[in-house]
């Protein structure tokens, strides 16, 4: 029942637009009556659910997508029929993506014979950016005007006019609820690399750590601590071993593989590459990835880089971060394993 509420909220949704689309004065307000009936549904169901006994984790994730399906749609149409500026969506969508605390996850393989792997991952389906110009044009849309102490929505609109691509993939984060947890995520490289076979022909590639732990979607309302993630993690260790999945997704002529903000089609053939096991914790100050630079660029023979833009960015700058950090104070850690902070 609660299901059908949330899928009739949906619908609800679209005929309202078309209703919006008439311009006429009755097709305002009736559109407006039923906006006020689509809200009061997202409520309706998550209420209907709990009272049945019914709530799960299906439930939630159709929940949790029906409402980023409503609100991005919503923001999207009134722009288009100039009933709110058209920076205003774009707006939303990149606070959503930031103040949704992306997760990483980044690892270091030593091999026997010296060489290293550096990877670090993220918990979205694809980066919001193509490439470093894009990425520097961004951030500087978030400088303050000196008169209003606030940023410029002109620069925001400017920038999404220019970076189309960036609009669409920040869509594509908003639409993909976040886990509950570390340990219930999976992470994604967003970047393509290259694997080289023993003939040397090259492959394109990317690779996710997949969580052998169930998905179950972010609650609405998270604890205050703000270190709440890294307790569960730290809790959910003392009960077993937290495991993850190295998958590798392997790229079919016409992948994009010099672009990140696009996702490659979900069937392409994917290799289970091998087995993470988590069985304890340690602190940052004295952990073994404190002073490491996840340099993209870092690979054991057998894979390269691809023509992706961001990976000779990533691999530039980060050393520069490296150096900077390493020459400023080591406060201790906040969250320290065991101790519940």
């Amino acid at each position: 029942m609660a299901n059908l509420i949330t899928l009739a909220r949906i619908l609800l949704l679209f005929i309202t637009i078309g209703l919006l689309y008439l311009r006429q004065p009755w097709a305002a307000f009736v559109s407006a009556f039923l906006t006020l009936i689509v809200f009061v549904s997202d409520a309706l169901d998550g209420y209907v659910a709990r009272k049945r006994g019914r709530a799960d984790m299906a439930g939630a994730v159709i929940d949790i997508a029906g409402d980023r399906v409503v609100e991005n749609i919503y923001w999207v149409v009134c722009a288009h029929l100039n009933l709110v500026p058209i920076w205003a969506p774009m707006v939303m969508l990149v606070r959503s993506f930031s103040v949704d605390a992306v997760r990483s996850l980044a690892l270091e393989f030593q091999m026997a014979d010296g060489q290293q792997w550096r990877t670090g991952m993220n918990d979205i389906p694809v980066f919001p950016m193509k490439d470093p110009q894009a990425f520097y044009e961004q951030l500087a849309t978030g400088k303050r005007d000196p008169k209003t102490g606030k940023p410029d929505p002109a620069a925001m609109k400017a920038f999404l006019s220019n970076h189309p691509e960036t609009a669409k993939a920040l869509g594509l984060i908003k639409a993909q609820p976040f886990s509950s947890g570390f340990a219930n995520a999976t992470y994604n490289s967003l970047n393509a690399f290259l694997l080289v076979d023993s003939a040397g022909a090259k492959h394109p590639v990317r690779w996710s750590m997949v969580a052998v732990d169930a998905f179950a979607p972010e609650p609405a309302e998270t604890p205050s601590d703000k270190n709440y993630l890294f307790d569960a993690l730290a809790a959910r260790v003392k009960q077993s071993p937290v495991q993850w999945h190295l998958m590798l997704t392997l790229g079919q002529p016409g992948d994009s593989t010099s672009d990140s903000t696009l996702p490659w089609p979900a069937d392409r053939e994917k290799v289970d590459a091998g087995l993470l096991t988590v069985t304890a914790l340690q602190g940052e100050d004295g952990g073994a990835c404190r002073d490491v630079n996840f340099d993209p660029l870092v690979l054991p023979s057998g894979i390269v880089g691809s023509d992706d833009p961001l990976l000779s960015a990533r691999s530039g700058a980060y050393p520069k971060s490296f150096t900077r950090r390493e020459g400023e104070a080591k406060p201790p850690s906040a969250v320290q394993p065991g101790t519940g902070g």
